[in-house]
């Protein structure tokens, strides 16, 4: 049986046997012995274990300790979390409770393992921080995974991100983009570019300037507002040198002569000698109100001869009418000829003129010319007062 030492205030006593009874004032159990406490007991008052007691608990069914907390020196310094530190209390110097919340220091002082193989494992890089800030991760209503530095590469775009984290990327395309380019967006000089015909380019005429290269100030813009809608208008280009042309209200009997390196253009009124050719007989028009009151015509063969009319003889609108002595050569289906001769109009001979009679163009008038001698002319006159 063993003996247990117990010291009741001065005295000593050794007790063999089992304890019963209350203990109280300062009670001292010295080693070696062993104090067991049985179901039931209560232990009340302040215990203090000295060094290299051993408190053995390991078959007690509940420990209570009296509101307020119990007794024990922590290990550490205040504040720290507590551990086991060899069967004795530690404190953990990078996790610590300050009254409002636990705190607890990233980098290579907070360590996630994998449950499976601990050589697996993350930590909190808190270097980037700037000084004095507090960054808050947040966490989505869904699953997430944290992503990859990307290094920057020059016209290159993100398009995805796999499940490890790395994002794929590429160059997007005009097709990637939506919507359509203003005004405000293009640079206020475009120099060394090419548009190429594979791409279609609208430009508003309004928003659409040429200046000139050499002076500043000098620009044109397009006014498309004449058009009606439709297909495009095209402007074709000349394999040569070319202008716009300017404005140029119409003017009676003119017609454009030129065009100047500025787009203007020259007019004047065309004569006899700028026309080109003979007139044919089809074109050939008497005015019958102006020649005796009768309808000439022209017809048969023969060689030509000549009638003289007076000075006054015009042809406008190929209309003959006695109004000026101007009459250009005129050539037939036949090869007869009607000339201007100063004052003198010359014709065919009788089988080119005839003179109808107006109601029934049947009857004629031809004069035969053959009986002249060669060089002579004969004037008809008419008597000054009697058919």
């Amino acid at each position: 049986m063993k003996k247990t030492l117990i010291t009741i205030g001065a005295a000593l006593a050794v007790v063999t046997g089992a304890i019963a009874g209350t203990f109280s004032g300062d009670n001292t159990f010295k080693s070696p012995g062993t104090l067991t406490i049985q179901s039931g007991v209560s232990l009340q008052g302040t215990w203090v274990f000295g060094s290299g007691s051993t408190l053995d608990i390991t078959s007690a069914t509940k420990i209570g300790f009296p509101s307020g907390g119990g007794g024990g020196t922590p290990g550490g310094i205040s504040d720290q979390i507590q551990f086991n530190s060899a069967g004795g209390f530690g404190g953990v110097p990078w996790l610590t409770y300050d009254g409002t919340k636990v705190i607890q220091q990233g980098s290579s002082k907070y360590l996630i393992q994998d449950p499976t193989d601990p050589t697996k494992g993350f930590t909190f890089e808190t270097g980037g921080i700037a000084t004095g800030q507090t960054r808050a991760v947040n966490i989505p209503d869904a699953n997430s995974t944290t992503v990859q530095n990307v290094v920057p590469v020059a016209n290159q775009f993100l398009t995805g991100m796999n499940a490890q984290g790395l994002f794929s990327k590429a160059q997007p395309a005009f097709t990637n983009i939506a919507g359509v380019l203003v005004n405000a967006q293009l640079p206020t000089t475009i120099s060394g570019k090419t548009f190429d015909d594979t791409n279609t380019i609208t430009v508003k005429d309004s928003s659409f300037t040429i200046e000139n290269s050499a002076a500043v100030g000098k620009t044109v813009k397009f006014d498309l507002s004449n058009l009606t809608l439709g297909p495009p208008r095209l402007i074709v280009v000349p394999d040569g040198n070319s202008s716009t042309v300017q404005q140029q209200p119409a003017l009676s009997n003119n017609f454009v002569t030129g065009v100047s390196a500025s787009g203007i253009m020259s007019l004047a009124q065309p004569t006899f000698g700028n026309l080109s050719g003979s007139i044919a007989l089809s074109q050939f028009n008497i005015n019958t109100s102006k020649l005796l009151g009768r309808s000439v015509g022209v017809s048969g063969t023969g060689p030509a001869e000549e009638i003289s009319i007076g000075s006054n003889l015009t042809l406008a609108g190929g209309v003959l009418s006695a109004a000026s002595s101007a009459l250009p050569p005129m050539v037939g289906n036949s090869g007869k000829f009607l000339t201007n001769n100063g004052s003198t109009a010359s014709w065919g001979d009788a089988f080119l003129v005839s003179i109808n009679d107006p109601i029934d163009p049947t009857k004629q008038l031809q004069f035969d010319l053959g009986a002249f001698p060669t060089g002579t002319t004969r004037t008809i006159r008419p008597a000054p007062s009697a058919d």
